[in-house]
């Protein structure tokens, strides 16, 4: 969180924990053992900064806990959640079996669809949010375009050629303190400069590394993302610290 506290979910002594784990000491917030069917595992985590909890498993389920004990998202179907995120209003969005659905409590939430918002189609692979609080969806590699989805269901549509992405590939999408978007693609990693996406893949490496597969930024800005040399095709953890 922005404390630098590390928050961890897993198994440990034969429970299924939440905890967080500062200066070598793990302490253990919350033992959920009971909610899960021994063979499942936590999936995706989040803490929000004013407490509240949320975690998905590896059967479908996602948990939040507001204070008060752990409830179940009453969701219908079973697929997995690939995408927990916290926006800066007081919801939650999330791609469950690529369905983009946005989460207020344990009963209340939105599945956007093309019945209730003027989106071209209902299964996304990636998804961010970015500081003003609007939804950047991403379908996958046959789909050319970002859709960008408003709090008040405006929906914009961002095609490729129009935003400095010709014949680029998305593999991932994620946001920054700021609240700008970037995104790790077949050729580099692009920043949102708000008409397009620019490139940035140059790390004083020596290496020409344009293939990227994954990126994540921490609350201090450090960006950390998967990359491939196109001379070797070997896979690297790369670091990018902010102003460098």
């Amino acid at each position: 969180n922005s404390d630098g506290v590390l928050w961890i979910a897993g198994r440990f002594n034969q429970q299924i924990i939440i905890g967080t784990y500062t200066e070598d000491k793990l302490e253990i917030r919350y033992d959920v053992s009971d909610l899960l069917e021994q063979e499942n595992r936590i999936e995706r985590l989040l803490v929000e900064e004013t407490g509240r909890v949320w975690f998905s498993d590896n059967a479908g389920n996602l948990f939040v806990n507001s204070g008060g004990g752990f409830e179940r998202v009453a969701f219908s179907t079973r697929e997995w959640v690939t995408r927990l995120l916290k926006g800066p209003d007081d919801n939650v969005y999330i791609l469950k079996g690529g369905r983009f659905i946005i989460v207020e409590d344990a009963q209340n939430f939105v599945h956007v669809t093309r019945d209730n918002a003027n989106i071209p189609v209902d299964f996304f692979r990636n998804l961010t949010v970015d500081g003003s609080g609007v939804a950047w969806l991403h379908p996958g590699a046959s789909n050319p375009f970002i859709i960008q989805f408003f709090s008040d269901f405006e929906v914009r549509r961002l095609d490729f050629r129009s935003i400095n992405l010709v014949e680029v590939r998305i593999n991932d999408l994620d946001t920054d303190p700021s609240g700008n978007i970037w995104a790790a693609t077949s050729n580099g990693l692009r920043k949102w400069d708000g008409d397009s996406f620019s490139r940035y893949c140059d790390y004083n490496t020596g290496l020409e590394i344009l293939d990227f597969s994954d990126i994540t930024i921490a609350q201090n800005g450090n960006i950390w993302s998967i990359g491939r040399d196109t001379t070797n095709l070997q896979r690297m953890l790369l670091l990018a610290q902010p102003g460098g």
